[in-house]
């Protein structure tokens, strides 16, 4: 291995951990949002509004307000975190 290799090697390993940071950030942010959309159906569900009138209120397709719901209906209660988490495992 020469010094020009070491150097690119280098490069490269910096790019990576910077691409690395940013698509962290990415799901970091999307899961934020997740988590904010949960909490707000949430209030909308102890509020008795049916799945349709709280996606045309959101603005939200039908189909993602009820994964969210059918999430809430398992988890048994309005706690985001336990909502989000089988939320996230009914994605997979």
């Amino acid at each position: 291995m020469n010094y020009e290799e070491d150097e690119y090697d280098m490069c490269k390993a910096f790019v990576d951990m910077k691409l690395e940071g940013i698509e962290e950030g990415i799901a970091e942010e999307r899961a934020k949002n997740q988590k904010h959309l949960i909490k707000v159906v949430c209030k909308k569900l102890q509020k008795e509004k049916s799945l349709e009138v709280i996606a045309e209120e959101l603005e939200e397709e039908l189909a993602d307000i009820a994964k969210i719901i059918a999430a809430q209906r398992q988890a048994g209660s309005y706690e985001v975190e336990e909502i989000y988490r089988i939320y996230l495992a009914e994605q997979k």
